[in-house]
């Protein structure tokens, strides 16, 4: 029993551990990568597997390290990559476009924008007049980047005096925080975790 226990010990603390150094590593990782440094997020991921013995969080470090790689030909080609997520492109396509490199309008290129567009909320009628022309398709990217960044701050502005609330017992006002989110938010993914948690809130007992 002794050695077991110390065995269970271990096991915790390399997995705690492990998450933790990770769940750090990946928000430095996008911070850099969302301002146009993918070398700098690589090596985030790099300092990770230098140190890393759970292969699980191996396998995640590395999966990022090759996202990173197939950015870099993104910021090459201009175009989408079908194999990456929309939203990790975004910020790579936009800084080419405020270097001076205007998007290439292809069908590949439109349907990108068109997914993006709708991903934060926005129409048909918001989208398609803007795929008549690089230009106008470049500051539809924006618009579309700047919606993202909008509803991250709110998320997390909302969660954080949510969570002091409902830690303090004041479940009516933690539900407010929630509300109002929602009164104002665009995006669908956003609405959805504002919904997600709302619904949680409302199956809290009440304080004694």
């Amino acid at each position: 029993m002794p050695t077991a226990a110390t065995l269970l010990g271990e096991i915790r603390r390399r997995i705690d551990e492990g998450s933790h150094r990770l769940g750090r590593a990946q928000t430095r990782a996008y911070r850099l990568r969302d301002a146009g440094d993918l070398d700098g997020a690589r090596r985030q991921m790099e300092k990770v597997l230098a140190v890393e013995v759970v292969p699980h969080y191996r396998r995640i470090a590395e999966s990022e390290l090759r996202e990173a790689t197939r950015l870099k030909a993104v910021v090459a080609s201009g175009q989408p990559d079908p194999k990456l997520s929309d939203r990790a492109q975004l910020p790579i396509l936009l800084h080419r476009v405020q270097r001076g490199q205007p998007l290439e309008l292809n069908e590949g290129m439109r349907a990108f924008l068109r997914r993006s567009a709708a991903d934060v909320g926005m129409s048909e009628a918001e989208t398609e007049p803007a795929l008549a022309s690089p230009e106008i398709a470049g500051v539809l990217l924006g618009q579309i980047m700047g919606r993202l960044r909008d509803a991250s701050d709110r998320l997390k502005s909302a969660m954080y005096r949510m969570t002091e609330l409902r830690d303090a017992g004041d479940l009516a006002g933690a539900r407010q925080q929630i509300r109002d989110w929602l009164a104002v938010e665009v995006v669908p993914r956003y609405r959805r975790a504002a919904e997600e948690h709302l619904a949680h809130l409302d199956e809290l007992p009440p304080a004694p």
